[in-house]
């Protein structure tokens, strides 16, 4: 015998599977894979099972009768032998995704995703959307929400500009949020559109570099601390003894005397960029980020690019020596890093089943100088 709280439970779990296809389908850029109606199962006992417990049976059976939850919970007699007729609840019928919606709780998020989707396809013919994208225009705010469609009706009209975001003539648009929400406006665009491209000038990421060793410095102007974008640093005919990619600035800038060595920094997930310069294929190369589930992460992803890589000061060993200068990670991953070596694998696994401590997390620049010149001398 199911209670309301249990089916709207069910109904939770295929609305998050099913929401996508249902508002695309309402819309009419999918077609419609729902028989509607949907008939949920309320579980009705049998009357040997209403019998063994009659206060139960009692209880259940009221649940359902002042339901005004959205669909509709359709009854049977029963003739029952020792209990005579009783009605039963035994479905409930819900005709539309818009009352599954009521049932969930979810009917503002149905209303302004099916709102959105209709926008869409009023205005372009709008191929079926990714399951990120439509969790994007569930979540979003009406500002940015009326920022992308302004962006992407500006770019239609002009798909050739050679522009850089900040130009585009669309109120709160600049750089910053345009690489945060250029996901889902690359998604958009490519449903909308023949081609993902806005037609926009393209603006390399810059990699801070940091040069602690003089005879290499001299083949860049002497200079010792620079910007440059993968396509730049890629066409330096350089061949130094090792390279350290370091996440935090102010430790990469903290090498003043490396001998033979390059530091790159400040990428953050974004390692891919270091697969666009060749010599690095081609040098040892140490990273050093965090200690915690992320570091762990962006070393996974930097072996994609940079198979070689190997990691420094993100072990054990660093970790339970500076356990007075541990914080707490905010978000932490689980993900599986099959990347990683068998000692790096360990120490995240142990990081992500809490072995230390709730959310540990030690940051590269808390660690002491001297104890870092030890790993890299």
């Amino acid at each position: 015998m199911k209670t309301p709280f249990e089916v709207r439970r069910e109904l939770v779990v295929r609305w998050d599977r099913e929401m996508p296809t249902w508002a695309q389908a309402q819309v009419g850029i999918l077609d419609g894979a729902t028989a509607w109606p949907v008939r949920v199962a309320l579980g009705a006992p049998s009357e040997g099972e209403a019998i063994a417990d009659i206060a139960r049976t009692k209880a259940w059976v009221r649940s359902w009768q002042p339901w005004s939850g959205g669909g509709a919970v359709r009854t049977a007699d029963r003739g029952w032998r020792s209990l005579g007729r009783q009605t039963v609840p035994t479905h409930l019928e819900l005709a539309s995704a818009h009352e599954v919606a009521q049932v969930t709780g979810r009917l503002r998020d149905w209303e302004r995703l099916t709102g959105r989707l209709a926008d869409l396809a009023g205005s372009w013919p709008v191929r079926p959307l990714d399951r990120r994208t439509i969790t994007w225009l569930v979540a979003a705010s009406d500002t940015d929400w009326g920022r992308v469609r302004a962006f992407l009706h500006w770019t239609t009209e002009h798909p050739t500009s050679g522009l850089l975001p900040r130009q585009i003539p669309v109120p709160g648009l600049d750089s910053k949020w345009f690489e945060q929400h250029r996901t889902v406006l690359t998604s958009l665009r490519r449903a909308t559109s023949a081609s993902a491209d806005f037609g926009l000038r393209v603006v390399e990421r810059e990699i801070a570099v940091q040069v602690p060793d003089w005879a290499l410095a001299q083949s860049v102007g002497g200079m010792t601390t620079f910007s440059a974008s993968a396509g730049q640093l890629a066409r330096l005919a350089w061949r130094p003894d090792r390279v350290v990619l370091c996440e935090n600035l102010q430790s990469a800038l903290s090498f003043d005397d490396l001998p033979g060595s390059v530091v790159l920094s400040r990428q953050g997930y974004a390692v891919d960029v270091f697969g666009e310069i060749p010599w690095l294929r081609r040098v040892p190369v140490l990273y050093w980020g965090d200690l915690d589930t992320h570091g762990f992460a962006i070393l996974n992803r930097l072996r994609s690019y940079l198979p070689h890589a190997s990691s420094v000061l993100m072990d054990r060993g660093t970790l339970l020596e500076h356990r007075d200068l541990w914080v707490e990670e905010p978000t932490p991953t689980a993900a599986g890093l099959p990347l990683l070596s068998a000692d790096e694998q360990g120490t995240y696994q142990e990081l992500v089943r809490a072995e230390h401590g709730d959310r540990v997390r030690l940051e590269q620049e808390r660690i002491g100088w001297a104890w870092v010149r030890t790993q890299i001398g």
